[in-house]
């Protein structure tokens, strides 16, 4: 059987997915198959069949030629010629329609080529293509897991998401250049200014503003006298208190006083308060019903002479109160002043629970100007930062004693009120600053025993000690918290100590053991005497049994809290 090939029996259909745009997707009918029976003739000599799709032929399938006639067998020696062979008869194209079913689902054509007695050559079957789906797969858009620079994941219908990921971004560009920039004449300003040019761009005008009109006279300061009576602040004598209040009410006094007994009319010094300020500590913490001290410091200066003592008439006040409001609202107690101008004041023990902030105000005698002074000295017009803070806590909640940190090598309480020393053979001894910022204190030589007691059980052996004087005398339940280095060689142990006036000590029961080498440490210790009773003067720190005596240890930070009594 000859068999042409034209064009594939096989159609494809595609569908395509517009990206991004969720255009819906067409589904393409079924290619419609019919088949022509081929008569005998130039293309196919024995006749066939045309196959036909969408009306196009598509292939062309010829029937076989009839066979030639057998040759003739060969004369044997004596027998008689052989008969000749029956003429081949050729194979037949049988083609026969297939419903719709199993065989094909939209029906098609089965085609076999049968041989004369009807055996089947061989066989075809070609089915009638199928509707394509109209209905467009599911696309679903998320966020995608695995791009550096982020993307979307995209499924479609039942295959596997897959993801489109954003691309790197692009490299800094170089800085742009600054334009030039040039000024000159103003083209049009009616009171004068000047022409400005950027770059390439066309230049503007900066034109002055008209000129304002004249303001008001200035005011002259206003000046009072008053009269300062015989037995006043000039004595037997009397003077004049004057006050000088400029135009934005600042006022400056001074006293004037007659000469004694009239003789020469010589008045009296002309004092000034050159400055006041709170000193150290700026922050004051107690607990309700006890009190706090507060401390300053004035300066008075003579016309003519510079500073001198401050004069017996003068008057300072200790006031707290609420930061946003005005100091001259607030609640004042009456302090004291020496001659050198050292305040001194308490807040007394009617303060109740909270923060508030704390000035001093100060004046040259009863019924002067006051002038107020906080943290950073005298003030016309108050703001919070000028004052100092005074923290009230409940009675029987721990507050800060005072408080050390050894950054910038100093030895002075960063809060609270106190002095440390290091103490060696009874003498202060200087130790060293060690570390980066100067933020460790660092000694050595200490006691090379393990037991730290004479046999007494109540003398120490050692004589070398840190040691913390504040005003502990007036809390109970003292703790000190700090942090705290020793060498790979530094001590093992370390005693604390409660020092009285008396000079008599006080240990803890147990030492304390250093178990971290050659890195920092935070502790906290409960420190005699026992809950309840009054603190000592001091607090001493002995640290032992090094491996060398250049093992030292170093105090970094350290903090002394109590109940106030």
């Amino acid at each position: 059987m000859q068999y042409v090939n034209r064009k594939s029996l096989v159609v494809s259909l595609v569908l395509s997915l517009a990206a991004c745009g969720g255009s819906e997707i067409q589904a393409e009918p079924a290619p419609e198959l019919t088949i022509e029976q081929l008569e005998a003739g130039e293309v196919c000599e024995s006749g066939g069949i045309i196959v036909y799709v969408d009306g196009v032929e598509s292939a062309t399938v010829c029937n076989g030629a009839d066979g030639q006639p057998g040759e003739q067998g060969e004369q044997g020696e004596q027998g008689e010629q052989g008969e000749q062979g029956e003429p081949g008869e050729a194979p037949n194209v049988v083609v026969e329609a297939i419903e719709a079913g199993d065989v094909c689902e939209a029906g098609g054509q089965e085609v076999r080529v049968e041989a004369a007695d009807g055996t089947v050559l061989n066989t075809a079957v070609i089915c009638n293509g199928i509707d394509g789906d109209a209905a467009a797969p599911a696309v679903i858009i998320g966020e995608a897991q695995d791009c550096d620079f982020g993307g979307v994941s995209v499924t479609i219908g039942d295959a596997d998401p897959f993801e489109v990921c954003d691309g790197a971004p692009g490299e800094a560009g170089e800085p742009g250049e600054a334009p030039s920039v040039s000024v000159g004449s103003p083209a049009d300003c009616e009171f004068g200014g000047v022409s400005v040019t950027i770059g390439d761009a066309a230049p503007f005008d900066v034109c002055n503003g008209a000129p304002g009109t004249d303001g008001e006279p200035g005011a002259s300061p206003a000046i009072d006298l008053a009269t300062i009576e015989a037995g006043g602040a000039c004595g037997d004598a009397g003077g004049y208190l004057i006050t000088i209040t400029d135009a934005q009410g600042v006022e400056e006094t001074a006293t004037v006083c007659n000469g004694e007994d009239g003789q020469g009319g010589q008045s009296g010094p002309l004092l000034a308060i050159e400055s006041c300020t709170i000193t150290a500590p700026s922050a004051v913490a107690m607990s309700a019903g006890t009190s706090a001290d507060a401390f300053g410091q004035v300066v008075v200066e003579e016309f003519g002479q510079g500073v001198v003592d401050v004069p017996a008439s003068f008057v300072a006040e200790l006031g707290y109160g609420d930061v946003s409001a005005d100091p001259a609202t607030w609640i004042y107690r009456t302090g004291i002043s020496d001659v050198t101008g050292e305040l001194l004041g308490d807040f007394g023990t009617e303060v109740a629970v909270g923060e508030y902030g704390f000035v001093w105000r100060v004046a040259l005698e009863e019924g002067d100007a006051w002038t107020y002074c906080g943290v950073n000295g005298t003030f016309d017009t108050f703001a919070p930062a000028d004052a100092g803070t005074l923290t009230v806590a409940a009675a029987g909640e721990p507050v800060t004693i005072a408080a050390w940190d050894f950054a910038g090598s100093s030895l002075t309480a960063s809060e609270g009120v106190g002095s440390a020393q290091f103490i060696e053979g009874g003498v202060p001894t200087t130790c060293s600053f060690f570390g980066g910022g100067d933020d460790e204190w660092t000694c050595d030589n200490f006691l090379m025993d393990t037991e730290f007691f004479q046999p007494d059980g109540v003398t120490p052996k050692s004589n070398v000690y840190f040691r913390y004087e504040a005003d502990f005398t007036g809390y109970s339940d003292i703790s000190a918290s700090g942090l705290f280095k020793v060498s790979n060689s530094g001590p093992t142990h370390l005693q604390i100590a409660a020092e009285y006036g008396d000079g008599s000590l006080e240990f803890m029961a147990e030492p304390f053991e250093i178990t971290a080498r050659n890195t920092e440490f935070n502790a906290t210790f409960v420190l005699p005497p026992a809950a309840g009773n009054s603190g000592p003067v001091a607090y001493r720190f002995y640290p032992y049994n090094p491996s060398s005596t250049g093992g030292n240890m170093r105090m970094i930070t350290i903090s002394f809290a109590g109940t106030a009594l």
